[in-house]
């Protein structure tokens, strides 16, 4: 195949170039992105934990000692995941950003000059090619592992945020019910504010479809993508061969035509199908703590109202005691 004039010859190098750079950037901007994501989660849980370090704290002092002060864990062991999970997630997609995508960059250098020449009859020819052809579906499907193990780490931290969540739950109506008699002025029982298992309260349903969705992502970037390497392999050694010209083609290149064309169908939307339930196992978790967030802002406003009518009723009650006696002072001041 010729290529006449330098134009042909750029518009040729520029496509291959934005075709092998644009698609490995949007997953870069994507890890990034989901990078940011599972940190600002594990900063959200933080806020969580210490709001309800905060919390007992109060419900302890105003009790005089009687409510011990709620022992707060420093972590679970899903948020201990968090961050390995996405570091690693991060380094796959930065790596086969920069080195398979760079890789893959350089052999079409390579592809362009010999195709640019004239030279591709030759051996260099067919490998540089069958390279490209063979890095193209390995590095787009290895990627999704990379998004994967973000959004597992997204995941885990959600489930931490659920289990605070649920904790903070558990101790908001029993501290305002200690916090309404020490109002007014009462002995408090003892209590025991301390969440014994919080990982008890995690919400592994909701984290079912997450799990199946990235085993199916895993699924089809492993087997598929390895079966699909190989079947563009023995399809172009059979069409390097010369068997896939119409009337000379063999049982080889029959079988590996047939299997490159079902994988490359296939491939993608399985992928696309597992990132679907993920995000869909998302969202299910921000509905759930939407929820909880907006149940515990009722708790707390109901627990403040009542205990500033409570506050607000010892102090009348207090103003009654002391007006008689004022008006007697008054009286015996006013007595020649």
């Amino acid at each position: 195949m010729e290529f006449d004039g330098f134009v042909s010859a750029i518009a040729l190098r520029a496509g291959g170039y934005l075709d092998r750079a644009i698609e490995p950037a949007i997953f870069l901007g994507m890890g990034m992105l989901f990078f940011s994501i599972a940190f600002l989660l594990l900063s959200i849980i933080r806020w969580l934990r210490e709001q309800r370090q905060g919390f007992g704290d109060t419900v302890a002092d105003l009790s005089g000692g009687v409510i011990a002060r709620p022992t707060v864990e420093r972590s679970v062991w899903p948020e201990r995941l968090v961050a390995p999970l996405a570091i690693f997630g991060l380094f796959i997609v930065v790596f086969f950003f920069f080195a398979m995508a760079g890789v893959r960059s350089l052999n079409f250098v390579n592809l362009t000059d010999l195709q640019l020449a004239g030279d591709t009859a030759g051996s260099t020819f067919q490998k540089a090619l069958r390279l490209d052809r063979m890095l193209g579906p390995v590095i787009a499907t290895t990627r999704f592992i990379g998004v994967g193990m973000l959004m597992l780490a997204i995941g885990l931290a959600l489930v931490t945020i659920v289990i605070n969540l649920r904790a903070t739950a558990l101790l908001l109506p029993t501290g305002f019910s200690k916090l309404v008699p020490a109002a007014k002025g009462e002995e408090i029982e003892e209590e025991d504010l301390t969440v014994d298992e919080p990982v008890a309260l995690a919400s592994w349903d909701l984290l079912r479809p997450h799990l199946m969705g990235l085993v199916i992502v895993v699924s089809a970037t492993l087997p598929l993508a390895v079966l699909f390497a190989v079947s563009i392999h023995r399809n172009l050694g059979e069409q390097f061969a010369g068997h896939g010209l119409a009337g000379d083609t063999t049982g080889l290149f029959k079988s590996s035509f047939l299997s490159v064309h079902p994988f490359s169908a296939l491939v993608q939307p399985w992928m696309l199908f597992g990132m679907g339930l993920i995000l869909f196992a998302i969202g299910r978790f921000f509905s759930t703590i939407v929820t909880f967030v907006d149940l515990r802002r009722m708790v707390i406003a109901e627990g403040v109202s009542t205990i500033a009518e409570t506050v607000a009723a010892g102090r009348a009650g207090a103003d009654d005691e002391s007006s008689p006696t004022q008006e007697a002072a008054d009286a015996a001041n006013e007595t020649p």
